[in-house]
């Protein structure tokens, strides 16, 4: 981390104003200029817009500029050293920006059965480190209508029917306060906390009475339980599994690039008997 900071640092002091003079800048030595919007720029981007940032990065502005002009002056910046690591330094980043254009800026398209037969070659790779539930919340801010609600899931034993059937109604669409349905959560995802150990009592498929906490009425129904060390269900590892074949999906085409330049331009090899 703190290299990226010193980088970032020094990318922004070395591209502040040289022998133009600007109408509002903040600091002069030589002929290089710092500007209020060099140090906009730079405060953005480490996130950190504080007056203590903004007097360190003046400071170090400073003392860069002095020394550069001490080393200038004495012929350093033009040593066989100084130019190989510019060339370098140049060579990277030209690398790096041909590569977000060519790859890393393009969409990767991931589809359900691709997520689907990753996920059936690799759970063992999916196992829970913490309990998990699979749950449907639904709140009312009226005691009676929780209990309504109850009362018409035991009659019809169904969760969707009984809740559309309450959200069509003019009356009782008022009273629900919101509605959560098929959703997996950890104990440290479920808020509010209480709502854990209600959902850990249940059965699957079993409903809960109407829970008060603050001012809302909480009905649970646990679906299923996910004991720890048990595999993940896909809906859980989705994002994750995704995340891995964009990755993958990425490799296979910078492998693709590199066998297609190694063609378009010679390469030799030398190597020592």
């Amino acid at each position: 981390m703190k290299k990226v900071f010193i980088i970032i640092l020094l990318l922004y002091i070395s591209g502040c104003q040289k022998h133009e003079v600007p109408e509002n800048y903040v600091a002069r030595v030589g002929d290089s200029y710092l500007t209020t919007k060099d140090i906009e720029e730079y405060l953005n981007q480490v996130k950190d817009t504080s007056d203590l940032q903004y007097k360190l990065f003046l400071k170090k502005w400073i003392e860069n500029e002095v020394l550069f002009l001490e080393a200038e002056g004495k012929d350093v910046d033009k040593s066989k050293k100084i130019t190989k690591q510019l060339e370098d330094i140049k060579k990277q980043l030209t690398i790096s920006e041909y590569l977000e254009t060519e790859i890393y800026s393009k969409n990767v398209n991931v589809n359900d059965e691709e997520i689907d037969n990753y996920y059936s070659a690799h759970k063992d790779e999916f196992v829970l480190s913490e309990d998990a539930v699979k749950i449907n919340i639904v709140t009312f801010i009226d005691r009676k209508a929780a209990n309504d609600f109850r009362a018409e899931i035991l009659r019809s034993d169904d969760w969707n029917g009984t809740l559309n059937k309450f959200l069509s109604d003019s009356i009782e669409n008022k009273l629900i306060g919101s509605v959560t349905s098929n959703q997996l959560y950890t104990q440290l995802t479920l808020y509010p906390a209480g709502l854990w150990k209600i959902a850990n009592n249940l059965q699957n498929n079993e409903v809960s009475f109407p829970v008060k906490i603050d001012n809302l009425f909480y009905i649970v129904q646990l679906i299923e339980k996910y004991p720890k060390d048990s595999i993940a269900p896909i809906n859980l590892v989705k994002d994750e599994i995704k995340n891995r074949l964009i990755i993958d999906k990425r490799k296979k085409i910078y492998q693709e690039l590199i066998s297609s330049l190694l063609k378009k331009y010679q390469v030799e090899i030398k190597l020592n008997e």
